[in-house]
């Protein structure tokens, strides 16, 4: 089961509430759910989305929903939705991969959820796999068992995707017949009024000056599309870095040491740190500096 977020997502841009809405009416599971993928980039809370709505959906059926999610990846095959063998001791039973296995839970339990985390990580030939789970078919056929897994009529699987732009490297462009059957909505980074609420929910702080200069920062990587973009996951690690009385110059280099692969791009971020903080000594790296800082990070 899916634990109840600590700091649960904040829906500024009616994202949850647009999903939660495809899934339920007047309290009641829908007939016909869309299969949902949130596209947006790293640290937009796609994962504290999903997680929220397992919360809320559990509130409102007054249930326990089981979870399943899988962290898809390059090295994700056909098995790991469907199962394989393994060998325990003499024995070799087949074991449900994950896709199965939550259409398995959601037949014996009435309802499921399943979540794939860097669905655009798939290769083309693997997304193909899941066509029959995505489309009015809902089943995985399995002919290593001879089984078609097929979802009961009056079962729910509730299937939500994530995946980043494929401008991040990396990713695979979905297959056309699986973008067919998805539903689609985006997170992106948030503006700047929105983006002080979230970040004030998720660190408590009350330090409007701390996170608007925080902000700042990251919105340069944003706007100028440089080579990495700073999120605002990290504006929420690094303020709670700052909290603990962390040494705050550490903290602010931390913070763009991504950069360092392109030194123009790392000394136009340190320039915009000293003009949004007011740090005791101005924030500077000398060359050997850089070039150990440089060394750290690739290590």
């Amino acid at each position: 089961y899916c634990k109840r977020p600590s700091t649960p997502f904040l829906d500024i841009n009616g994202d949850l509430e647009f999903i939660e809405n495809a899934i339920l009416y007047n309290g009641e599971i829908r007939d016909w759910i869309p299969k949902i993928i949130l596209n947006g980039p790293p640290g937009t809370g796609k994962s504290l989305l999903v997680h929220t709505l397992v919360s809320k959906l559990e509130d409102q059926l007054n249930c326990k929903i089981p979870y399943f999610s899988m962290a898809c990846s390059e090295d994700t095959r056909e098995h790991h939705f469907k199962g394989s063998f393994i060998m325990q001791g003499d024995r070799t039973p087949f074991v449900f991969g994950t896709a199965a296995a939550a259409l398995k839970k959601a037949n014996s339990d009435g309802i499921a959820v399943l979540y794939l985390d860097e669905f655009s990580s798939l290769l083309p030939q693997v997304q193909k796999n899941l066509n029959t789970l995505l489309d009015h078919q809902r089943e995985i056929s399995i002919p290593e068992i001879g089984l078609n897994l097929r979802l009961d009529e009056h079962a729910t699987l509730i299937i939500i995707c994530s995946m980043n732009p494929c401008a991040f490297g990396g990713l695979s462009a979905l297959n056309l017949d699986l973008k067919s059957r998805l539903v689609r909505t985006y997170l992106d980074f948030p503006d700047m009024d929105r983006e002080i609420k979230v970040v004030q929910s998720a660190t408590g702080s009350k330090d409007t000056k701390l996170i608007l200069s925080m902000i700042r920062v990251a919105q340069l990587s944003r706007v100028k599309s440089l080579s990495y973009q700073i999120t605002t996951r990290e504006i929420i690690n690094h303020i709670k870095m700052l909290q603990q009385n962390a040494d705050a110059s550490k903290v602010l280099m931390s913070l763009i040491l991504p950069f360092k692969e392109q030194e123009d791009e790392f000394k136009t971020m340190l320039d915009r740190v000293n003009a949004c903080f007011k740090l005791p000594e101005k924030l500077e790296i000398k060359r050997v500096q850089y070039e150990d800082a440089v060394q750290a990070y690739s290590l």
